[in-house]
């Protein structure tokens, strides 16, 4: 059907969209281990900057969590280029809904660290972005069979 050219050939797009499925589950245990077994630090709202930070570096698990979700955002944005050069509306169309679920799930995450992790809003966002995102991304592998 369609080529990818250059850097975003079938099987590094195909490779890649894994990379991001197992970078997804990697996050849901990191997500489900701080939710369940780790105490957040105690952060009031509206504290500077230092603080949020120094909540991030000093809990092990939420700094790997960070970075993960860090990499799932540039990751998908790597995608998301891939799929825009292979000029298929499908596979275009679920990358960018990938992005956007794996962008909601970041910001969301973010607000959950400046509430001072009490506003758990923005937790079950995250958690509905990161299924929208594993599906988008599931979907997304599939799809990617039937570049040329």
């Amino acid at each position: 059907m369609a080529s990818i050219s250059g850097m975003f050939s079938k099987k590094r797009f195909r490779r890649d969209t894994l990379v991001i499925l197992g970078f997804l589950l990697l996050q849901f245990i990191l997500g489900m281990t701080l939710n369940l077994f780790v105490s957040f630090p105690n952060i009031p709202v509206g504290s500077s900057d230092q603080t949020y930070f120094n909540a991030i570096f000093t809990t092990p698990f939420l700094l790997v969590h960070f970075i993960v979700g860090v990499g799932l955002l540039l990751g998908s944005i790597w995608l998301l280029i891939g799929a825009i050069k292979t000029k298929v509306g499908d596979i275009s169309l679920v990358a960018v809904l990938g992005f956007i679920s794996t962008l909601a799930s970041y910001v969301s995450g973010f607000e959950f660290l400046l509430s001072g992790f009490q506003n758990n809003l923005f937790s079950f966002t995250m958690s509905i972005g990161f299924i929208v995102a594993l599906l988008s991304y599931f979907r997304l592998y599939q799809l990617s069979s039937d570049l040329n």
